[in-house]
């Protein structure tokens, strides 16, 4: 039987007044799990998307998203906002 791939989760929050996107949670295994667990029983939209959750693991807890990720980050966030009520 085939090994499922680890399962990875970056969280991140945004607000109009902070100059970009920030991680606030990222795991791997059972983590990103309760990651995403968390975010579904608070009605935080989870977007899966594995370009950029490979692209923000390197970045630590509490930084802002770098530059090269934020037309991807903003396609996501643009996403929520269109089907949020």
């Amino acid at each position: 039987m085939p090994k499922r791939p680890i399962r990875s989760s970056v969280a991140l929050r945004y607000d109009e007044s902070s100059p970009a996107p920030i991680v606030v949670a990222k795991g791997t295994g059972r983590t990103a799990e309760r990651i995403d667990g968390l975010a579904e029983a608070s009605g935080v939209p989870v977007i899966r998307d594995d370009a950029i959750v490979a692209g923000l693991e390197p970045v630590d807890i509490g930084e802002f998203v770098p530059p090269e990720y934020w037309e991807l980050v903003a396609r996501v966030l643009a996403f929520i906002r269109k089907v949020r009520p």
